[in-house]
């Protein structure tokens, strides 16, 4: 598993960042590793990471982060899968 700098995430909207990111995934998927990249915080920024095959995205746009008191009450509600 290949994770990317959450830097690459927060400037994936430049070109640079999308030329550099693209090339490090390659490079990750033809040695055999998955990738990953933290810090998806839009839509915009999503799209451009699937557009980039990158194989795991993490961030607040694709799930909000719970605070300890969010946790328990799903638990007591059997909410958590």
């Amino acid at each position: 598993m290949v994770r990317f700098d959450s830097i690459y995430a927060r400037h994936l909207k430049e070109q640079g960042y999308q030329n550099i990111l693209q090339g490090l995934n390659l490079s990750a998927h033809l040695c055999g590793a998955q990738t990953w990249l933290p810090l998806i915080e839009d839509e915009h920024t999503e799209l451009l990471a699937k557009s980039l095959k990158i194989n795991y995205r993490q961030g607040n746009y694709l799930g909000k982060i719970l605070t300890l008191d969010e946790i328990a009450h799903k638990e007591t509600n059997n909410e958590i899968r």
